[in-house]
């Protein structure tokens, strides 16, 4: 999408997910190639399907379509290249057999804990007036952990080797603070969009090679 601060947070997560995942892994320095891209746009169009179907012929396994509508172009590229789709906003595994899965923000939580805190708890002035930061701790953003409709089936099903007791594990440090993921860097540009210098530096990168496009 664009260079606004929640692409731009979860653009530097991924990243910074992909780093850790690849220590963990042993894997050498700038064994993981990424490229990072900004569309300029949150629309459907044939620009950007087209961007995504050459990113995808070029070698790229999955994309994180990190753009509301810009996911649903990057579907159809996907479903065109036999490539994965990483969702963003809400669980997008409804909308194309390409998605793997969604990184999903807890809107729902939110006002369930707003209400709550009016007609239930009597606690207004913890939110009135005040700036509140949803995280993993409170439920504001994850990965989709149940299907809708269907009590039995399992979220992680197109994963090939990652499960629910892998996610919670890692879902754990994010709540526990040990993983503490950094959601701005300093970027030279007005409109917000780093170099790959910028990202490398900026989220200590050094088993994920970045290329900006």
């Amino acid at each position: 999408g664009m260079a606004v601060p929640a692409v731009q947070a979860f653009g530097y997560g991924y990243l910074q997910g992909a780093e850790k995942a690849a220590t963990e892994l042993g894997l050498a320095d700038k064994a993981i190639s990424v490229i990072y891209h900004y569309t300029g746009d949150f629309a459907e169009t044939d620009t950007n399907k087209a961007t995504a179907k050459t990113i995808y012929q070029a070698g790229t396994e999955v994309i994180f379509a990190c753009g509301g509508s810009v996911g649903k172009s990057v579907m159809s590229a996907a479903a065109e290249s036999d490539a994965l789709v990483i969702g963003v906003d809400v669980d997008q595994r409804y909308d194309s057999e390409t998605v793997l899965t969604s990184s999903t923000k807890g809107l729902g939580a939110s006002v369930v804990s707003v209400l709550e805190a009016i007609y239930k708890t009597d606690k207004w002035a913890t939110y009135s007036g005040k700036t509140t930061v949803f995280n993993a701790a409170n439920a504001g953003v994850g990965l989709p952990t149940a299907v809708i409709g269907d009590d039995k089936a399992d979220a992680f099903d197109r994963f090939k080797t990652f499960d629910k007791a892998a996610y919670d594990k890692v879902f754990a440090t994010l709540v526990d603070g040990s993983a503490a993921p950094v959601r701005t860097i300093t970027v030279a540009d007005a409109n917000g969009y780093a170099t790959a210098e910028e990202l490398v530096a900026g989220l200590k990168l050094a088993k994920v090679a970045v290329e900006v496009r």
